[in-house]
């Protein structure tokens, strides 16, 4: 017996109802918090031959009193849009690479702009640049890869000014891959540059007057410059 975690776990079922010739397969979290009287809802559409495949969302609507940290919900928003933008402007890829330095680019400027953090946790300094450990330890879980693909669609992030932010971010930085913007992370004077000439450990957090020192004099400042 192997463990293959929670991505392993939903692929088995849904072999299993393939192989097994089910009509239907719900894939429904087993910790409380989904509620199984909306199972018959989400399914209905499938059953009218209206859809092959349906999605629930515990953003849209006002019934849901669930609401998952803001990292995660700007996170989520990210590449919510990222997704969004895949047919329409040159975007790469979407890796958790790209997320991690994307996700950098909006704090940065929103902390410069709005003297203002956007959440409590700071960034980390590690090898391809500054991440969220949050974020990170959600993806190794496969938590917020599967958060994410449910919550596509939905308006996570109801800041209309942190909207407008992540959509002009996207705009300037969402056509470089994630090696071009971590070589952007890494840059002479960049706030990880300065993390690295003074730290020997990954995981150390980025201090806040160095982020805010950095997006004070780049926040027009693109990739083409560096790379």
């Amino acid at each position: 017996i192997h463990n293959l975690g929670i991505g392993g776990a939903v692929q088995t079922g849904y072999k299993y109802a393939y192989n097994n010739d089910y009509d239907i397969a719900v894939q429904f979290d087993g910790d409380g918090q989904h509620n199984e009287n909306y199972i018959k809802n989400i399914i209905k559409p499938i059953e009218k031959k209206e859809a092959n495949m349906v999605i629930g969302s515990r953003f849209i609507g006002t019934e849901s009193e669930f609401k998952s940290t803001k990292i995660r919900r700007v996170g989520i928003t990210i590449l919510s849009k990222i997704l969004k933008l895949l047919t329409k402007k040159e975007i790469n890829d979407i890796s958790i690479t790209k997320l991690h330095k994307l996700l950098y680019i909006v704090y940065g400027a929103y902390f410069y702009v709005n003297d203002n953090k956007l959440f409590d946790e700071l960034p980390a300094y590690f090898q391809y640049g500054p991440i969220f450990k949050s974020l990170q330890i959600a993806y190794k879980k496969h938590e917020f890869v599967l958060q994410g693909q449910r919550e596509i669609g939905a308006e996570v992030v109801n800041d209309n000014d942190l909207n407008i932010m992540i959509d002009k971010v996207l705009d300037t930085f969402g056509k470089y891959s994630a090696q071009q913007l971590s070589n952007w992370s890494h840059r002479d004077g960049s706030a990880w540059s300065k993390v690295d000439k003074m730290s020997d450990f990954w995981g150390v957090d980025i201090d806040e007057d160095l982020i805010k020192g950095e997006f004070a004099k780049i926040v027009t400042l693109t990739p083409d410059n560096e790379v």
